[in-house]
């Protein structure tokens, strides 16, 4: 091992991509620090002891102060590479999700003279080196969602977070566990398409839970004041709207049911029976991931998102429920995991894409650092 320890600044910008430092523990190669900004406060469970926060909005006098030898970050939203390059810093940028495949958008951003200042480039699936060959000299690896080893970790003790989800819950005794990850709820043409699906399925799932005696979580990416002043917002506007206002609403008096807030952790969920998903997501291929049976509900084709979509509902990796009025017997289906078809595709799927769920994307990215840094 080089006498030499490498120190690496983590730049941390939002709440949602604190996931992303979360499997980072010390080590004795490197000296590693954390800079948050002041209003992220989901750090609870890094593990890295220098955590710093940081209230200006001069990235490059922090890393004057600082003195990094890598800098990491998981944004485009900042833009420190002048600075990097006038003091010899080493440049790494960290995905924090997927990028949907080859669509316009993803090449017209990998053109970008951005992207091609960086020396290593960390991201999830094939496609991403593919997006990037030939157009930057940065080291490009991936596989390396270290959000992954969170879910790895997770699914280590599954039956006991499952107990636990049930204990916390009022109704313990429920015979299974259904999540259903909710997108953002606003109004962007991307995601119009999938408000009504969204809502349809919260409130039938609603239902169905408390006459099957099921434990429903829904996991929100939005506030979920944000999605009753949506619909409240839009009952003259959408007939549907009108039709399921005081359901929705109504959704926090059900036992049966659940609200993870929007910050709230995410993982257990990945230790239910079935996931129901209502639009494109990485939580999609994360329960892919770990082989659980995924619901998605897809009552319109999303024109916007369409080839992303294209790899979920047309591989044969998920039970489609392209009618709501079919999601009661599509969820039981998927209960019983009867289908070797969609069972093996998931692998065939996973395999296409490259991925794996072995606790170690993290330690891929450490190794890349040490290799752009040495070589």
């Amino acid at each position: 091992m080089p006498d030499k320890r490498i120190k690496i600044v983590y730049w941390l910008t939002d709440n949602n991509h604190a996931r992303v430092f979360e499997s980072f523990v010390e080590d004795e190669r490197f000296e590693q620090v954390i800079v948050k900004q002041c209003h992220v406060t989901r750090t609870h469970n890094i593990k890295i002891k220098q955590l710093f926060q940081y209230y200006g909005t001069n990235v490059a006098s922090a890393i004057t102060i600082l003195k990094p030898d890598v800098f990491v970050q998981t944004t485009d939203s900042i833009d420190a590479r002048k600075h990097l390059k006038k003091n010899n810093i080493k440049h790494v940028y960290l995905m924090h999700g997927l990028w949907a495949p080859k669509s316009s958008k993803s090449y017209a951003l990998s053109s970008n003279q951005f992207w091609t200042d960086y020396d290593l480039l960390c991201g999830g699936t094939k496609r991403f080196r593919d997006l990037f060959e030939g157009k930057t000299s940065a080291n490009i690896v991936t596989n390396t969602l270290t959000q992954f080893d969170i879910l790895y970790d997770r699914m280590q003790n599954q039956h006991e977070i499952r107990k636990n989800l049930l204990q916390k819950s009022k109704v313990p005794e429920a015979k299974k566990i259904i999540t259903l990850f909710g997108h953002n709820i606003k109004a962007r043409d991307s995601l119009l398409p999938y408000h009504e699906g969204y809502f349809r399925s919260a409130i039938k799932l609603a239902i169905l839970a408390k006459k099957y005696n099921w434990l429903l979580c829904i996991k929100t990416k939005a506030p979920w004041a944000r999605g009753n002043k949506y619909i409240i917002g839009n009952v003259k506007k959408f007939d549907w709207a009108k039709d399921m206002c005081k359901q929705y609403t109504d959704l926090r008096n059900n036992k049966n049911v659940i609200i993870v807030g929007e910050h709230d952790d995410q993982y257990d969920l990945f230790c239910s029976d079935v996931i129901v998903s209502t639009a494109h997501s990485t939580v999609e291929i994360e329960s892919i991931l770990v082989d659980k049976p995924l619901v998605r509900v897809c009552t319109i084709r999303n024109k916007a998102t369409e080839e992303y979509e294209n790899e979920i509902l047309d591989r044969g990796v998920a039970y489609i429920v392209d009618d709501i009025d079919k999601l009661e017997e599509t969820v039981i289906l998927a209960m019983s995991e009867d289908n070797k078809e969609i069972k093996q595709n998931r692998e065939k799927f996973i395999e296409h894409l490259g991925l794996t769920c072995d606790g170690n994307a993290h330690i891929r990215v450490l190794d890349a650092i040490l290799d752009i840094y040495y070589n």
